[in-house]
């Protein structure tokens, strides 16, 4: 567990590091007319949209598969909660429908509406 941190440390200076070498103009990431200064700063390393948009989508792919993983973490996380009957209306939150592959829909909306 501690490794994990120290390595992830490790790699995340090693990005700022080199983000920061990328930069050739702050004044124009700053005031990105994309209100993302890392697109821009994207843009600036290779001089191409396309490699920008490239670069870009791969940022939000990864986010979209963490998000997810983040639900299902969480919603798992409440569901062992309510089953326990540590969560209000636990027969509501703790029910696993069948019908949709074994899933806990109400606890994955409860996740999805309430959680920010």
């Amino acid at each position: 567990m501690i490794a994990t941190t120290i390595l992830n440390g490790c790699l995340g200076l090693l990005t700022v590091i080199t983000i920061s070498f990328c930069i050739t103009d702050l004044e124009a990431v700053l005031a990105s007319t994309t209100g993302w200064p890392f697109i821009e700063i994207f843009y600036m390393a290779t001089n191409s949209k396309a490699g920008a948009t490239a670069m870009t989508s791969v940022i939000i792919v990864l986010t979209l598969c963490a998000c997810i993983s983040f639900l299902a973490t969480a919603s798992r996380q409440t569901f062992a909660f309510a089953r326990d009957e540590g969560l209000f209306l636990p027969s509501v939150f703790s029910k696993v429908i069948t019908a949709t592959h074994n899933l806990t829909c109400y606890v994955q909306t409860l996740k999805t509406v309430f959680d920010d």
